[in-house]
């Protein structure tokens, strides 16, 4: 679906508003279908207002509660202020009642910059609305002097629905994903609504399962321990590891796989609104990814109350994180807690104009500043350079690693609080004097990498066996198998924790092992390195089942007196029934005497 305003025009086609009064030929939205537009020059490619887009928005009510859900998915090319400058301006979609209504006033936005999708869903009163997109920081459109071989084009989505009402309660386990919005637990839905709206909007996804298993108390699996094996054959199995515990069989060293995960990373994706906040401290904010990213901060300190803080363009990405008025001392910091992880690794990439500060110190300290750690003394800082100047240019369309630094720091292992800083040894107290810091990534490997799993006991299976928890279940899980019954001491039959030929995610296991008629196995599903989740596991072999072989209380394989002095035991009871009649009787004993000897093959 294209917009209707050709180029070169004004006035006309998907303008808002026409000499002031509402434009009556605007596009009505079409339900989930993307509208392909441009940000374009009213005037003469010279001077002129700034390009606004509008569309109608038609809202029903089929089950008469007043409200739809609607939901915006834009997407833009990246939009330059000048033909000579290399500063993007981000594009905005905003929810307006009135089509000539001031932007402000809009029901809710959602801006994007440099090629990134940006969505919002929320609900609003059904009727008549209009979807404005505009060039600008939000609430402000920016005009441009565009030629129309040159526009800033942009793919907007808009979608709605009429499930407004409150999800919490509906069918839909809290603890596993599904597609539909809450869950039945509605005190624990409501929780994790209030931190993510999207979870009683959208779909309750891996995001929703692990805010869930963080704030509302799983329950602890009913196979949680080995002596709580589930007894399973052949088939698929659901599991689930939230909530689950550690049991106290050693895991070979062998079995795990145990490379470095993300722990936290900053890629600078969201700018800071302009006019940029200035004093002598600034919290950017906590990681955008990783394992910790909710326990950490990017922050900066500075002497001087004039330093100012801002977003512009990184290494490689949208923006980096700027700062002017340098003093002996000024220093960004990082801080993450790094409890139960070790081999850390810290990296990060950093640049400075020519009068900015070029030497740095990085200190560590792992007791909230009281003391500091020099990790790095004197490192120098490379002056970026423009483009055709011979030195290395800082550009948001290509990475260059003259501007990555990385230092193994082992003394921030299993820490409660450690503190980063790359502090200034010289001073540049000037407004022009400009460092900036991008792509700051933290990484890790577990100390204690198998912290919970659950049993299952194996039965009437025999041949070659194949077990495995492949699926798209986006955590890491391992497989060991061993003799039943429960002992600590034995060791596993086989183990395996990532599997290439688990295609969707090879952080999955699969092993195979040869089963005996006769004997139990026991399977362990155990999450590596923290990560947990539900799955399934599925239990094959290219042999049928074992045959069935009534009486044999132990399956020895065997009916022999072992199993008459069982029988005997519950005579008269349940406990040793095998004719399904509910006592054990005259029945039972001719049954087992019938088949005296070697169970069937």
């Amino acid at each position: 679906m294209a917009e209707n305003e050709p180029c070169a025009t004004t006035g006309v086609g998907n303008s808002p508003c026409v000499t002031g009064a509402p434009n009556t030929t605007l596009l009505t939205v079409v339900n989930s279908k993307t509208i392909c537009g441009s940000i374009r020059f009213i005037a003469d490619g010279t001077a002129g207002l700034p390009d606004l887009d509008a569309y109608k928005l038609v809202l029903t009510d089929p089950n008469g509660d007043g409200l739809a859900r609607v939901s915006f998915d834009i997407q833009a090319e990246y939009g330059t202020l000048y033909p000579t400058s290399t500063d993007t301006v981000p594009i905005f979609v905003a929810l307006l009642s009135q089509p000539c209504a001031p932007l402000s006033s809009a029901e809710f936005f959602v801006q994007t910059n440099g090629c990134f999708a940006q969505s919002h869903i929320q609900c609003v009163p059904v009727g008549t609305w209009y979807v404005v997109v505009a060039r600008g920081t939000f609430p402000t459109a920016q005009s441009f002097p565009y030629v129309c071989p040159d526009l800033q084009s942009y793919n907007l989505k808009v979608t709605w629905d009429d499930l407004c009402s409150n999800p919490c309660g509906s069918p839909g386990d809290c603890f596993a994903k599904h597609s539909t919005p809450g869950c039945q637990i509605a005190t624990c839905c409501n929780s994790v609504c209030a931190i993510d709206l999207i979870c009683c909007q959208k779909s309750w996804d891996q995001i929703c399962v692990d805010l869930a298993a963080a704030n509302c108390n799983p329950p602890v699996p009913d196979n949680d321990q080995c002596s709580q094996a589930t007894p399973i054959s052949l088939g698929v199995f659901p599991f689930t590891l939230l909530a689950a515990t550690g049991g106290n069989n050693p895991v070979p060293a062998d079995c795990i796989t145990l490379s470095p995960v993300n722990l936290a990373s900053w890629s600078i994706s969201t700018a800071i609104p302009s006019p940029p906040p200035s004093g002598t401290s600034f919290e950017y904010g906590p990681a955008g990814s990783g394992q910790l990213a909710s326990q950490t901060m990017l922050s900066s300190g500075h002497l001087n109350p004039l330093t100012a803080y801002s977003t512009l363009e990184g290494n490689g990405s949208a923006h980096a994180l700027r700062t002017n008025y340098w003093s002996v001392g000024d220093y960004y910091q990082v801080k993450v807690n790094t409890l139960n992880y070790g081999s850390i690794t810290f990296s990060w990439d950093q640049a400075r104009n020519s009068a900015g500060p070029g030497t740095f110190d990085l200190v560590m300290s792992t007791n909230n500043g009281s003391t500091w750690t020099t990790l790095l003394a004197g490192y120098s800082v490379i002056a970026a350079g423009a483009t055709g100047t011979g030195t290395v240019v800082w550009d948001v369309n290509t990475y260059q690693s003259a501007f990555t630094r990385t230092i193994q720091v082992p003394t921030a292992s299993n820490q409660s609080s450690v503190l980063f800083r790359m502090k200034s040894t010289v001073a540049a107290n000037l407004s022009n004097a400009a460092n900036r810091i991008d792509n700051i990534v933290i990484t890790g490997s577990r100390l204690n990498p198998v912290v919970s799993d659950v049993w299952f006991r194996l039965n009437n299976a025999r041949g070659q066996i194949a077990v495995s928890t492949c699926g798209a279940e986006p955590f890491d899980t391992a497989l060991l198998v061993y003799p039943y019954p429960c002992s600590p001491t034995l060791p596993s039959i086989v183990c395996n924790d990532d599997n290439t030929n688990c295609a969707i995610n090879p952080k999955s296991a699969a092993v195979l092992f040869t089963a005996e008629c006769g004997s139990e196995y026991l399977l362990r599903v155990a999450s590596v390195g923290g990560s947990v989740g539900a799955g399934t596991l599925t239990v094959t072999s290219t042999q049928t089942a074992c045959a069935a072989c009534l009486a044999d209380y132990n399956n020895d394989g065997q009916r022999n007196g072992t199993d008459l002095s069982f029988l005997l035991s519950g005579w008269n009871t349940s406990e040793s029934d095998v004719t399904g009649d509910g006592i054990t009787d005259g029945a039972d004993l001719t049954l087992l005497l019938s088949g005296w000897g070697a169970c069937p093959p």
